[in-house]
């Protein structure tokens, strides 16, 4: 019996200790800032997914860390898909900055010789580390009011 009471006074004890002295951090705060080491969860939409070539595009990244925290002042840069001698590769068209929310828009303007084309457009940003974080591709249709037309076609 004498042992019973010893280890329910030592955990008593551990409780209280624990209850007094534990890390603040381990409590729960809803306003926590974005860790700049951590991984970045960009999702990547497109407003319009059909436009007339030479119009703005509208594009919306939302940059978050693990824990879904916003990513604050973060340049991420915007690109599209295209392909260079049967190779497909990802060509630079412009960047964005997030806001307080972590969200960048970006309006390029968005052209294609002949009838029409289908266009991926992803985009990237970096941590403080130095490690790229990529969003999935989104399809947009750019559509030629005025294609140009040869002298062979008839129309």
């Amino acid at each position: 019996m004498r042992n019973i009471s010893k280890t329910i006074t030592v955990l008593v004890i551990l409780s209280l200790f624990m209850a007094f002295f534990a890390p603040v951090s381990a409590q729960t705060d809803n306003n926590q800032k974005y860790d700049d080491q951590a991984d970045i969860i960009i999702d990547l939409f497109a407003k319009e997914k059909i436009i007339k070539s030479g119009e703005k595009a509208y594009f919306v990244a939302k940059l978050t860390d693990e824990a879904g925290n916003p990513v604050t002042d973060k340049t991420v840069c915007f690109y599209q898909n295209i392909e260079v001698s049967g190779l497909s590769v990802d060509q630079y068209i412009g960047e964005a900055a997030t806001d307080e929310k972590g969200i960048a828009v970006f309006r390029p303007a968005l052209s294609v010789a002949g009838d029409s084309g289908v266009m991926f457009v992803g985009c990237a940003a970096e941590n403080t580390a130095g490690d790229a974080f990529y969003s999935d591709h989104v399809m947009i249709t750019v559509i030629n009011p005025y294609p140009v037309i040869s002298d062979n076609e008839i129309l």
